[in-house]
């Protein structure tokens, strides 16, 4: 019986590798795979153990965040292992929720394409104890820099994203439903269409735009999350879906406050 499956290319022929991929049912992979040596290098960061205080990280030494690309983060994601598991957190399984997702704290990912990967639990901002403990100073060493990063269609459930930066990002249609976004700066940034749930943290973001100040916004009670209902309507500034919507908060009891920015 003939085998129809794509061989595993031995150039760079992104065409081919595509094939591959998708036959190897990691669809969202695109790039070609890394070489051994570079393998071999992120293997080496990953087992670094953080230090909040140095600002040291995986993919961040004292000199500041380590440039990756998309092949980088592809590899590190079809590698990753946490709680039994390997490969990139499957949100769309409960029993997957609780596994710890890529440890990208401080990396520097701006301006790669980073559409469609699945970086659900995505560690890019230091956890909740830490962060209300931390000065401004370690919340930036520990965030992770995505600005000017087309990130359409990205899945980010449940991520830790607290400080982390967004600016002027594609990021429409991105999934960031249970993600904790507190402090995060979208100045800019293209969020057409993206999801979010009553588990998304959006205390303090920072989404003003020179073109859309001005503009009002409503705050749900609860948890304190802030649900901007619309960011402008044009003149270059973006329309923003938001879940839920009013209905679905005074059906729950919460309270809505009025803000302007």
């Amino acid at each position: 019986m003939r085998d129809d499956s794509p061989q595993r290319p031995t150039d760079d022929n992104r065409d081919a590798w595509r094939a591959y991929w998708q036959a190897q049912g990691m669809s969202w992979r695109t790039e070609p795979e890394i070489d051994v040596e570079h393998q071999a290098y992120l293997a080496e960061r990953r087992a670094i153990s953080p230090d909040i205080q140095k600002g040291v990280y995986p993919f961040r030494d004292e000199n500041g965040g380590i440039k990756l690309t998309r092949a980088d983060v592809e590899w590190l994601l079809a590698t990753h292992e946490s709680g039994g598991y390997q490969g990139p957190v499957d949100w769309s399984d409960p029993k997957q929720r609780t596994r710890d997702g890529l440890d990208l704290r401080g990396a520097d990912l701006r301006g790669i394409n980073v559409r469609d990967l699945p970086l659900a639990k995505l560690r890019g901002g230091l956890s909740r104890d830490d962060w209300h403990v931390a000065p401004t100073l370690h919340r930036e060493m520990a965030a992770v820099h995505m600005e000017e990063t087309l990130a359409s269609r990205v899945h980010l459930e449940g991520a830790e994203l607290r400080t982390t930066h967004y600016e002027q990002a594609d990021i429409e249609g991105a999934h960031l439903e249970a993600a904790n976004l507190r402090d995060a700066h979208f100045q800019g940034a293209d969020l057409r269409r993206a999801f979010f749930d009553f588990d998304t943290v959006l205390n303090e973001v920072a989404l003003t735009d020179r073109l859309c100040g001005g503009h009002g916004w409503r705050t749900y009670g609860g948890m304190g999350q802030i649900w901007p209902l619309w960011i402008g309507l044009g003149l270059g500034c973006w329309a923003m879906s938001m879940l839920p919507e009013r209905r679905s908060a005074e059906k729950k009891g919460l309270r809505t406050t009025e803000h302007v920015i």
